[in-house]
């Protein structure tokens, strides 16, 4: 089944669309600025000590008065002093925002969070998907973009078919360790300038996430209306939601590259890629412009706002620091595991099908046929890429048994037996009689279906009205998915039984060769059947009892593995 990240990759790798991707990148990048100014004084430990003699000589006897009346201690009252100081430096530089006298809040910042809340609505979309969904893929998919090179190596340099064919003579698992080997080469072989530049990825991609969960409504909910728009807020009810948007904001400096806006769009869009450069080249601008226009919300508001300083001020502590988000060290991990996981899965279709193509063999030499034609509407290369008939071999190979082989090569013998052969048991008889008779059954059960996938047939015409509705997307995925299910179910409750019926018939047919007795006993008459052609008619039952019993163990063998086995 083709992933959406081979949906992606397949579409990334256009010279062109990579030429348009590199001209969007380039035209953006120019617009990158850090999304605020660092204000280093804000991050430094206070010493509170030197501040303390650094004051007028008329403050620090006031701070020493208060803390000997008080018995709150030099320090302590130094602090508040501080912090009070800097909450008439925030009420200045605000313009009024936040009035710490009156414990008010202005309608302004109202304004200004609900400015910012508008803006995040076009990550907000794309950021959850990536954080709620494959965040792998999304990894992978910045791998695509950033690490051109390695990607190259992982996605094209490590195939299980190439690999043994240059080395005919290795078991799987060397197949498989050697591909283990080579993708360990091509991961370590990352630059660091690009690790890095994708731990930096990571860590916008956190910061970013955070923002788009950001609960705006706590803040905004607590302003009442007013004349000309939202009244003033008490600073009780948005300090703590104010102090956990500072402390995202406080710390979310650097804006997303172009190429990580890239990776998000085209995550989000892609179950929708348009097909022409033109239309895709405008979808990703559209969204980048209107990224950009939403940044520059965040650098205007963290140029209003002094974070650092409002943050001491609004916790009361002049040696408050926000909480570092988290984020930019998983990447690598995150990225290893998807390509283990991605060429296991790719070991794992190629050692399946090579798996397939062996007890393929063991039937054409057990039959002595060229090859197992698979059946016109049940096959791989008649339905869209991601879907596949699971049991396409294993329908194939009951078709030339019964159409082919048993008319052929079983019916003379084991019709004999059953015209002439005198069983000693009663049961052996019925039994025998019942799993013949199904046997002759087997042609027509197996045309009745072949009828049915015909175009003009139940499940070939639903194909085909399937494949020509202009709809697409999931609906009509899950229409042929539906489909493809119906037709499985009906190849294996006509498959099952039909293995069960072999495998009885090959006890039988032991019982009446060995005649060692036991359940399955001979028959009283054997040495009579074929009168003086009994030598040749024994070579042929014998012949028979031998594709039977090996055309039920391969044929099951190779149900269990399309059962198991991963699809494309």
């Amino acid at each position: 089944m083709e992933s959406v990240f081979d949906r992606l990759t397949k579409e990334l790798s256009d010279a062109e669309r990579r030429a348009m991707l590199r001209r969007i990148e380039g035209e953006q990048e120019a617009q990158m600025e850090p999304l605020r100014l660092d204000d280093a004084e804000s991050q430094e430990p206070v010493l509170l000590e030197r501040e303390f003699h650094e004051l007028s000589l008329f403050a620090r006897l006031r701070i020493l008065l208060i803390g000997f009346f008080t018995g709150r201690g030099r320090q302590v009252v130094t602090g508040a002093f501080l912090v009070q100081r800097l909450q008439r430096s925030v009420e200045r530089s605000t313009s009024g925002m936040v009035d710490f006298r009156r414990r008010l809040v202005s309608g302004e910042l109202h304004q200004q969070v609900n400015r910012l809340q508008v803006a995040m609505a076009i990550f907000q979309k794309p950021l959850l998907r990536v954080l709620e969904g494959d965040k792998a893929m999304f990894y992978a998919l910045l791998g695509e973009l950033e690490l051109e090179e390695v990607h190259r190596q992982l996605d094209e340099g490590i195939d299980p078919e190439v690999l043994s064919q240059a080395k005919p003579s290795a078991v799987p698992l060397e197949i498989r360790r050697e591909m283990d080997e080579l993708m360990e080469q091509a991961l370590n072989g990352i630059p660091e300038d690009r690790r890095r530049m994708m731990s930096g990825h990571t860590e916008v991609l956190s910061q970013m996430g955070a923002l788009a969960r950001f609960p705006f409504k706590k803040i905004l909910d607590a302003f009442p209306p007013g004349k000309d728009g939202a009244g003033a807020a008490s600073l009780r009810m948005v300090r703590d939601p104010l102090m956990d948007l500072g402390n995202l904001l406080r710390g979310f400096r650097h804006p997303p590259s172009a190429t990580f806006l890239e990776g998000l769009f085209l995550y989000d869009i892609q179950d929708s890629i348009p097909p022409d450069n033109q239309h895709l080249e405008a979808e990703i601008k559209d969204r980048m412009e209107r990224a950009s226009t939403a940044l520059g919300v965040v650098r205007t508001l963290n140029a209003r706002i002094p974070w650092g300083p409002l943050l001491k001020a609004l916790s009361e502590d002049i040696q408050y620091l926000p909480s570092p988000q988290s984020g930019g060290g998983d990447w690598f991990r995150i990225y290893q595991k998807f390509w283990e996981e991605r060429l296991a899965r790719r070991y794992r279709l190629w050692s399946d099908r090579k798996k397939m193509e062996e007890m393929e063999r063991s039937l054409i030499v057990l039959w002595g046929k060229e090859r197992v034609l698979s059946v016109p509407n049940y096959r791989h290369e008649d339905f869209p890429g991601e879907l596949f008939p699971r049991h396409a071999l294993s329908f194939a190979a009951v078709r030339v048994l019964f159409l082919d082989v048993f008319p052929g090569r079983l019916y003379h013998a084991l019709n004999l037996v059953m015209i002439d052969g005198k069983f000693y048991k009663k049961d052996n008889r019925q039994e025998y009689d019942r799993v013949f008779g199904r046997f002759m059954k087997c042609p027509d059960k197996v045309r009745a279906f072949e009828v049915r996938l015909r175009p003009d047939g139940e499940f070939g015409a639903r194909m085909t009205e399937l494949q020509r509705t202009a709809s697409s997307g999931e609906s009509k995925g899950l229409a042929i998915r539906d489909l493809v299910a119906r037709m499985d179910r009906e190849a294996q409750n006509m498959i099952v039984p039909i293995i069960e019926d072999l495998k009885a018939m090959s006890r039988l047919l032991r019982g009446i060769l060995d005649g060692q007795g036991g359940a399955y006993d001979t028959l009283s008459n054997m040495s009579e059947i074929g009168g003086k052609g009994h030598d040749a008619f024994r070579i042929s039952l014998q012949d028979a009892r031998n594709v039977v019993d090996r055309s039920a163990g391969i044929i099951a063998d190779i149900m269990d593995l399309e059962d198991k086995r991963a699809l494309p």
